[in-house]
């Protein structure tokens, strides 16, 4: 009976951390995106290619729309696609501290009883391309990043992407890890 629950607890941490980026040590130093501005970066991204993550398993067409509201509140409503039953997810949530030095760096919480979610604008020309980051220190020893590339249109050029993930490599993120998001058969 032991055995199967420690079989059993195994194959469930093998199949959370396997969708996951995990590295050794804490977060790197990471540069933003210097004079960010946030009404620039409004309206609709898609999400073109992202580190693995547990909460995005299983959907397509996956598209964040940020907006800023009447109360100054920069709001981000994800939306998706369940790619095995073909049915909408969408979860909305509020900016809720922005650094005061680079305000290229926000923390989301996408529940009251989650811890603040890093989001850090690396990278963006507001127009076709935003490279975002998110990474959680474990007490210096390990980290969980994620990354995310996106765009204003469902696809972007090759050469794009490649000049996104060269800069992302010299800033010591490891870009093999990207995976391309599904992107087709999405309604607007």
């Amino acid at each position: 009976m032991a055995f199967r629950y420690v079989a059993l607890v195994t194959t469930l941490l093998f199949s959370i951390v396997s969708a996951q980026v995990f590295s050794l040590g804490g977060c790197p130093d990471i540069t933003v995106k210097q004079n960010f501005n946030q009404n620039e970066y409004v309206g609709t991204w898609y999400e073109i290619e992202k580190f693995p993550n547990t909460f995005e398993r299983g959907q397509k067409c996956i598209q964040a729309t940020y907006d800023v509201k009447d109360s100054g509140a920069f709001t981000v409503k994800n939306d998706a696609i369940i790619a095995e039953s073909g049915e909408p997810k969408s979860i909305e949530v509020e900016v809720f501290e922005v650094d005061e030095v680079d305000n290229a760096k926000m923390k989301l919480r996408f529940a009251w009883w989650l811890s603040a979610s890093n989001y850090w604008v690396l990278d963006t020309d507001y127009n076709q391309y935003a490279v975002v980051y998110s990474c959680h220190d474990m007490f210096g020893l390990v980290r969980m990043q994620y990354a995310w590339i996106l765009g204003r249109e469902r696809t972007m050029d090759d050469r794009v992407i490649t000049n996104l993930k060269t800069h992302l490599n010299e800033m010591g993120l490891d870009t093999t890890k990207f995976q391309k998001t599904d992107q087709t058969g999405c309604e607007n």
